[in-house]
């Protein structure tokens, strides 16, 4: 399992990431494909290294977690929708068990990683997740594997010549005799079928 965490600015529903002493970060920290994840999110001022309560927090009893490139609601999330936790001031965490969907799969295919937009939402205790209270979106991305979980494919030997055949045949050959053959004979036709195994 990898420990995963996500420092963002809420803006309004959306996010700005930070790195970990609240600067303004390019994105927030990647997710890998089928690796499982502990994902903390963590709410910060811009410039501010503590974790702090965003506004809209008040009355919110159930929080969710989506990854997706979906951005058709209507729809099931692309990617992942779980609980999350709320477990300390601005501090959420996140078990994203299954990074191996067949969409992630699809959405990689051969490629080293794809955006992917998370999204953490609060709702009342009788709202829906259609409308919840709270609302913060934020980018970030998903590594594909280099391991398949297979060997590579060895390379074809060359394929024997026909003139090597030819001479396999003739070896044998000799070995073989209408009339009985003395041991210094014998052994003499068998190195020759040696050689000619050993200069193909």
């Amino acid at each position: 399992m990898q420990t995963i965490h996500h420092y963002i600015h809420p803006v309004g529903a959306k996010g700005r990431t930070l790195d970990a002493s609240g600067r303004p970060a390019a994105q927030a920290s990647s997710f890998t494909l089928g690796l499982r994840s502990e994902l903390f999110v963590h709410f910060r001022p811009d410039g501010c290294a503590s974790d702090s309560d965003p506004e809209g927090l008040d009355g919110v009893a159930s929080w969710r977690f989506t990854l997706a490139v979906d951005w058709n609601p209507a729809t099931p999330p692309c990617f992942l929708a779980t609980d999350a936790t709320r477990v300390g001031p601005g501090l959420f965490r996140v078990d994203v068990s299954d990074t191996r969907t067949c969409e992630m799969v699809i959405a990689l295919g051969n490629k080293r990683s794809a955006p992917v937009t998370c999204e953490l939402s609060g709702i009342a205790a009788d709202g829906t997740w259609a409308s919840p209270e709270f609302l913060c979106q934020w980018a970030a991305s998903i590594d594909n594997r280099v391991d398949s979980g297979t060997g590579p494919t060895p390379f074809p030997p060359d394929p024997i010549s026909g003139d090597a055949i030819a001479r396999i045949e003739a070896a044998l050959a000799s070995v073989s005799s209408a009339t009985p053959l003395t041991a210094s004979e014998t052994a003499d036709r068998i190195a020759a079928v040696i050689i000619a195994l050993k200069n193909l």
